[in-house]
């Protein structure tokens, strides 16, 4: 293999062999390390320093550290068989083999029981409502049996009684609004019922009075009201003659036809381009040199037509597949756009980096500078 490449096929063996499950007596429960040999790694490390300290605190009390890790092993045992093997039948050693491959757990024999059907039993016996063992051909299978409220309950402890009581307040302050709501819409039917009665009449009609004119104040929207308002002249609802006039309709559509009229062709006769369509003739024609003969425009966009070089066909290409032919210096170009469009003159300097040409005008000697795009070469 190359130098160059990212591992080594020796590289690689050592990764996989540090991926895969290690061998269960080679595993130090006092340090919580994992070796993969016996010569050099396990060996070596029982004659560490730290090692040596970890079995000395481990002596003081011993039994205290076998039932912590007892309980340890029973809890994530515990928690393999709740979680991923509720109501499943499952072999016994495929739920011990799946703790084991876990970086941080605890080994068997580091714990109180001396084999796993041991401690099977054992766990089986204080959970002896929900777990079952049975034996088929020589293998233990369990079966943890458990309803799905049940698991909340076990998992969220008192937090599931505790939402039903917020959901039974939540309720009942639901319900009070409610009934508040409700008294309140009561009241106020009670009040316009009492507004309606007799002893409090409607409202009638009142005068107002400036001097010798008085007004009588009616209900807007009344028939009386409606006739009484100023009639509309019917001009406003005439056209204006002078709209519809011949005068006006000719000018609509000379501004129509401004708008929709095709664009004016960008190149001149008499200039030499360069064609850029790939697909023209199966790409025959691309970067090739052409003199324009002729402008076509019709309603579409306007067609070069051209006259190629060194071969002489003549063919149709359209504006944008084209593009300006820059000389050497001292050649005879044409301006393409401006004010200076359809003059000759002699390219003199060419500006790189804004990409303009500076060229001398046969007619008045002037020397402007115009973009590449906007001069091409004279043909």
């Amino acid at each position: 293999m190359s130098s160059s490449a990212f591992l080594t096929p020796k590289q690689i063996a050592k990764r996989l062999k540090s991926m895969a499950k290690g061998k269960e007596h080679l595993y130090c429960q006092f340090c919580q390390r994992q070796f993969r040999d016996n010569t050099t790694g396990f060996d070596t490390h029982k004659k560490s320093h730290e090692h040596l300290e970890n079995v000395r605190e481990f002596l003081k009390d011993p039994q205290s550290y076998i039932q912590q890790w007892s309980a340890q092993f029973e809890k994530m045992w515990n928690d393999i068989v709740t979680f991923r093997y509720r109501n499943k039948e499952v072999r016994v050693t495929v739920v011990y083999d799946e703790f084991t491959s876990m970086e941080e757990h605890v080994r068997l024999h580091a714990t109180k029981w001396k084999e796993l059907m041991g401690f099977v039993r054992d766990w089986a016996k204080r959970n002896k409502d929900k777990v079952t063992i049975t034996n088929k051909a020589g293998s233990y299978f369990i079966k943890w049996d458990e309803s799905n409220e049940e698991a909340a309950a076990r998992r969220f402890g008192g937090e599931s009684k505790k939402r039903k009581r917020t959901d039974l307040e939540r309720h009942m302050s639901d319900i009070r609004r409610q009934v508040k709501a409700a008294k309140r819409e009561e009241e106020e039917q009670q009040e316009e019922k009492i507004e309606s009665t007799p002893e409090n009449p409607a409202p009638t009609k009142e005068k107002a009075s400036f001097g010798k004119i008085s007004i009588e104040s009616k209900p807007v929207g009344s028939k009386e009201t409606l006739d009484a308002a100023p009639a509309v002249p019917a001009s406003i609802f005439q056209l204006d003659a002078s709209q519809h006039s011949p005068e006006s309709t000719t000018s609509t559509t000379t501004s129509l036809s401004t708008t929709l009229a095709p664009p004016k062709p960008h190149f001149l006769p008499g200039i030499i381009v360069r064609v850029m369509n790939k697909k023209l003739d199966t790409g025959s024609y691309h970067k090739k040199k052409g003199t324009v003969l002729k402008i076509v425009t019709g309603k579409g966009r306007p067609l070069l037509q051209l006259e190629m070089q060194p071969s002489g066909d003549v063919i149709q290409v359209p504006e944008k597949q084209v593009e300006t032919v820059i000389p050497n210096l001292n050649r005879e170009v044409l301006c393409l756009k401006g004010e200076h469009r359809g003059h000759a003159g002699i390219l003199v300097e060419l500006q790189k980096k804004e990409f303009n040409g500076v060229i001398r005008l046969k007619e008045s000697g002037k020397e402007v500078c115009v973009p590449y795009d906007d001069f091409s070469k004279k043909s």
